[in-house]
């Protein structure tokens, strides 16, 4: 069965939860020694696989979202949607959100689903309002426009999620090489010699000999 639930619950969506739906399949087989195959085994694996089936496989939901259903909160407050930002960015928000389990910052090019985790998932106490819940470097990534993303997991057995995501420009300036200075040899400079001329002795006038 495919139906619409609510990704942190796994209630059947509704008014009480219209924020996080997602299109999920599950599986109607009461035979649990057969779902047991299909979560376990490699064979198993391979054949929910080319139905189509996510494992570990799970019947399909019977109850829906009402009043007394938990609703998570999780937003991206800082850098705001739309902004252009540089060097090092600090990314504020906060999650309040029942069965907490961690949550991610990630980033992608806009208009793709290559997200990558910026820091690690963290498991800490939920962060309050304005908190930081990373920091990103945006100089390791060229200039255009990206996603900021936040995820959010549930401790619960529908193992649930949710997402937030905000749009900005990474536009750092261009980094002018540094100009190499370019030096001139130390040739030592050789001290002047003053020469004296030697004094000689003025010969006199040439001998005329005489004939024999």
């Amino acid at each position: 069965q495919r139906l619409t639930v609510d990704s942190w619950s796994g209630l059947i969506a509704n008014d009480f939860c219209p924020n996080h739906r997602i299109e999920a399949t599950f599986a109607s087989i009461g035979d649990l020694s057969a779902v047991t195959w299909i979560n376990t085994t490699s064979q198993g694996n391979a054949y929910a696989q080319r139905v189509g089936l996510v494992v570990p496989i799970a019947p399909p939901p019977t109850a829906s979202c009402d009043a007394n259903t938990p609703i998570p909160v999780g937003a991206i407050s800082s850098p705001a949607g739309g902004v252009s930002i540089q060097g090092v960015v600090a990314i504020l928000g906060q999650v309040n959100a029942p069965d907490f389990g961690r949550y991610q910052i990630e980033y992608a090019p806009a208009g793709t689903e290559n997200y990558q985790l910026i820091g690690s998932p963290l498991t800490a106490t939920q962060p309050n309002a304005n908190s930081t819940l990373g920091q990103w470097d945006t100089r390791t990534v060229t200039n255009g426009s990206y996603n900021l993303r936040l995820t959010v997991f549930a401790n619960n057995a529908y193992n649930g999620f949710i997402t937030y995501t905000t749009p900005v420009t990474v536009n750092n300036p261009a980094v002018i090489p540094t100009a190499i200075p370019t030096s001139t040899p130390n040739i030592p400079v050789m001290p002047t010699v003053e020469f004296t001329p030697l004094p000689f002795d003025t010969l006199g006038p040439t001998p005329t000999l005489a004939p024999p």
